[in-house]
């Protein structure tokens, strides 16, 4: 038996030399490097500003990051955001009808309601623009569809 192994051995060397076999047993470990790891992808939020009337402001919001989180909204008058003057925030978080929820993975609650400040009553027309605030790693806080909408409300009216 040990003659075999001895053999054996002078055989597989052999093999070696001339064709630069190494059978299984002796071929040396393979190193696995693991795929890098993909940072997370931003998506942007989408969503849509219905109307701005003299009473209130609405619409709705998503983030496909995340669809069950509600998001912030902020409103700016006569410009976008840095130059326009902030009016407030509201969070979408209302129902909507059922094509909201299609376009926000099957959840309703992501409609938003902003009462129109006091401050655009004064009979001078404004441009209200949306913007839904990111949720994700990273990204911009983009205008809403259909925004900005254009308003004109009446002063109000002093009793004599």
């Amino acid at each position: 038996a040990q003659d075999i192994a001895v053999k054996l051995k002078a055989r597989l060397a052999q093999l070696k030399n001339e064709k630069g076999f190494v059978p299984p047993s002796l071929s040396p470990t393979p190193t696995i490097t693991p795929a890098p790891s993909k940072a997370p992808v931003a998506i942007a939020p989408k969503g849509y500003h219905d109307s701005a009337t003299c009473s209130v402001i609405n619409g709705w919001t998503c983030d496909p990051n995340n669809y069950s989180q509600a998001l912030n909204v902020h409103f700016y008058a006569d410009g976008p955001a840095g130059t326009g003057t902030l009016l407030g925030s509201t969070i979408a978080n209302t129902v909507r009808e059922s094509a909201v929820g299609t376009q926000c993975g099957g959840n309703v609650n992501h409609g938003f309601t902003f009462t129109t400040p006091q401050s655009l009553k004064n009979g001078t027309q404004r441009k209200i623009y949306a913007y839904a605030i990111n949720i994700g790693p990273t990204g911009n806080n983009p205008l809403l569809m259909n925004s900005p909408k254009v308003l004109t409300c009446p002063a109000p009216t002093s009793l004599p």
